[in-house]
């Protein structure tokens, strides 16, 4: 697999050179994405171990490089700590890095902990302190072997990772109207919450009502709205970030956003509040062929490739 990894990383290069609230509501939404995926393709096959469709539409490996080459934003969502999620989040880094310089902008950490990606970039820390370092398990929780290749590979390789989320504390001290009683140093950290978009609150709302679904539990009126001002923390925060990311970087840099499905699928999240004058792509992983052509909402389709990574291929 590795000999065919490198032969593909090979193809790619050649073809780009001819070119001229907090963790409890982060695991319930993970709930939903996986009841969402469940319902579009479950099914293992024998497949290659990774295939890319647009639609039903496979695509050739110089159609991917084609596309890509056209983005300056590659938005890989997520469900998180799924194993099948995280390897196409590397193969489509390994991908993209063979096109250009690439940038990983990533949700799992807030923004105070660039210091310490810095420096584990740079060498200084040592592999078996990283997560330590990090306060993993108290500031994200999901599995670190689910992400610890992501991190090697970038340090091997020398790409920038940077962290985009809000601090601990802010999407929950918004959510239960209490910003008031937070510091004046994390109140300037609260960003302008943009609410008009009825189409992203309808589908926040759809999400969280099968989740409560799912659990047998039940969300009123106010509990959605808290909640939504909790994910638009978020959203905008890791916007904020992705701005300023591309403009700490030069324009032949190719951002790769890894964040959770609610943020990015369908372009709403981050998407729609990062300047549209910068083109991207929103890539979904899958672990099975699909069956059907993507769903959209208010004319948006809910990726633009599929990445389809096989069952096999992520143990």
């Amino acid at each position: 697999m590795i000999q065919a990894e490198d032969r593909c990383a090979e193809a790619l290069q050649r073809y780009a050179q001819g070119q001229d609230v907090n963790l409890a509501m982060q695991r319930l939404l993970v709930g939903v994405t996986l009841l969402c995926g469940a319902c579009v393709s479950t099914t293992s096959t024998n497949r290659p171990n990774r295939q890319i469709y647009e639609g039903r539409t496979a695509l050739a490996l110089h159609d991917i490089g084609a596309r890509m080459t056209a983005t300056r934003i590659l938005y890989v969502a997520e469900q998180h700590g799924d194993p099948i999620s995280h390897r196409a989040q590397l193969d489509v880094a390994r991908y993209a890095k063979r096109l250009g310089p690439v940038v990983l902008a990533i949700e799992w950490l807030p923004a105070s902990s660039q210091p310490t990606l810095d420096a584990w970039i740079r060498g200084d820390i040592n592999p078996d302190q990283l997560a330590k370092r990090l306060k993993w398990k108290q500031t994200w929780g999901h599995s670190w072997k689910s992400y610890a290749p992501i991190f090697h590979w970038s340090r091997r390789h020398q790409v920038p990772m940077i962290a985009l989320n809000a601090e601990a504390g802010l999407a929950r001290a918004v959510a239960r109207g209490q910003v008031g009683q937070l510091s004046a140093a994390k109140r300037y950290l609260v960003p302008p919450l943009r609410s008009g978009n009825q189409a992203h609150r309808a589908y926040f709302d759809s999400m969280m009502r099968e989740a409560a679904g799912a659990h047998a539990a039940h969300f009123n009126d106010a509990m959605l709205a808290s909640y939504y001002r909790a994910q638009l923390v978020w959203d905008e925060t890791m916007a904020q970030r992705v701005g300023q990311t591309l403009n700490q970087y030069p324009a032949k840099s190719r951002v790769l956003v890894f964040a959770g499905e609610g943020h990015v699928l369908f372009r709403f999240g981050v998407p729609e509040r990062v300047a549209p004058s910068y083109r991207s792509a929103v890539i979904r992983p899958i672990s099975s062929t699909p069956e059907g052509p993507e769903p959209t909402r208010a004319g948006r389709v809910r990726a633009d490739w599929l990445w389809l990574v096989s069952e096999s291929a992520s143990r």
